[in-house]
């Protein structure tokens, strides 16, 4: 766990997360709460930014995957984006 908590140490944290369908809507929250639970784990206190949608992994065209990777690129300190699992980033 040292390794995780120092690799984020001092960067900006972002959160996406993202289902498929419009019936997984609801599972949103949860990638979320995970994702802030294991953080929480690792000492890691800062309130992180948030995007999440319904789209499918397989499409490139995604609002708030592309609000992340710019929140991240503009950030004045480095940013970490974080998923629950990698399949939530990307799909074949």
């Amino acid at each position: 766990m040292k390794d995780k908590k120092e690799t984020l140490k001092g960067r900006k944290i972002i959160i996406y997360a993202r289902v498929s369908t419009e019936e997984q809507k609801g599972t949103l929250s949860t990638q979320v709460a995970a994702i802030k639970k294991g953080l929480k784990n690792l000492g890691i206190k800062q309130v992180p930014e948030v995007f999440q949608e319904q789209a499918s992994g397989t499409k490139i065209d995604r609002p708030e995957l592309k609000k992340a990777v710019e929140a991240a690129m503009t950030s004045k300190r480095p940013a970490a984006i974080i998923v629950r699992d990698i399949q939530r980033l990307s799909r074949d």
